[in-house]
């Protein structure tokens, strides 16, 4: 009788998104960064990985408001800047309202 090792394979959570909304960017970061590391510790509970350089950052905010150039989440030391569009589920999201003619 041979025995044979089981080996469990781990596999990517695709397509995760977390949001979080408020007027501060200190208290969105706050609300993202638990956000992240609760889904970390849910996913290597269940034995999935979440890559954090193919993690994606938007944010939605009214016209006149600027957000810094120098704002960015650090994600298991991954920085992750905003960015104007970004892909989810194949449908482009703009972090802006565009102007109709």
């Amino acid at each position: 009788m041979s025995q044979t090792a089981s080996r469990r394979r781990k596999t990517s959570a695709d397509d995760t998104t977390l949001a979080a909304a408020h007027p501060s960017l200190e208290v969105v970061t706050s609300i993202l960064t638990a956000s992240f590391n609760a889904t970390k510790e849910f996913c290597q509970s269940h034995e999935l990985i979440i890559n954090p350089a193919k993690t994606q950052l938007i944010i939605f905010k009214a016209v006149g408001k600027r957000i810094p150039d120098d704002f960015h989440l650090m994600l298991d030391n991954c920085s992750i800047s905003p960015q104007t569009t970004v892909k989810l589920l194949d449908v482009t999201l703009l972090s802006y309202l565009p102007h109709s003619d």
